[in-house]
């Protein structure tokens, strides 16, 4: 799942659209980051990319979700 997440957190929107297209389900994909875990809207918020959340949030990512975590 890293892929997205890179993405994301590179604000990489080109790359995000691509992994996106191809698997939707990856909006609200989990991983291990610093002890905690994240989803791709996190990884975008986290890492400055207004470019990338707000494509996340155009394609359905919840900005209220939370992970297994708890984390919004």
């Amino acid at each position: 799942m890293a892929p997205v997440h890179d993405a994301a957190c590179a604000n990489d929107v080109k790359v995000l659209q691509h992994l996106l297209g191809e698997d939707p389900g990856l909006i609200e994909a989990e991983r291990e980051e610093w002890h905690r875990l994240e989803r791709p809207l996190h990884c975008a918020c986290r890492g400055g990319g207004l470019e990338a959340v707000g494509m996340l949030l155009e394609r359905g990512a919840a900005i209220d979700s939370r992970n297994r975590d708890g984390a919004t």
